[in-house]
């Protein structure tokens, strides 16, 4: 098999799929820097959740009794309505046996769509 064939047949179709597990981590590491830009002073953890149903991207647990949950969208965001839906569903999942305040966060390659609401973040934003 010669390199443009390895190219195209093993390393491009999976090629989204990688930068989309780089981009999840670029943004876990990105938001002590966001909480930083924010003002936030409490004392936090950053990481992911998953369960059998559920896998959320990003969770930043924060001493001051606020959780953020963040979904990650490394590709086009044609719909913000439906991206918003889908982190409302798991957020409904996530267990919040400390009964924080869950706020909600969205990350894209792409700077925000217009009219999205919530707290949209894109790429740029990560390095400004």
């Amino acid at each position: 098999m010669g390199a443009d064939r390895a190219l195209r047949d093993l390393i491009r179709p999976h090629l989204d799929a990688y930068y989309g597990r780089c981009f999840e981590r670029l943004c876990r590491e990105a938001l002590p820097w966001l909480y930083r830009k924010e003002g936030i002073t409490a004392p936090f953890e950053v990481g992911e959740y998953w369960s059998k149903t559920t896998q959320i991207d990003i969770v930043g647990l924060r001493d001051d009794n606020w959780t953020d949950l963040g979904e990650c969208k490394w590709g086009p965001v044609r719909s913000p309505q439906a991206v918003e839906k889908e982190l409302e569903k798991k957020v409904r999942d996530f267990p919040n046996p400390r009964g924080a305040t869950l706020g909600r966060r969205i990350f894209t390659r792409q700077s925000p769509p217009e009219g999205a609401g919530g707290r949209w973040h894109g790429l740029e934003d990560l390095y400004t």
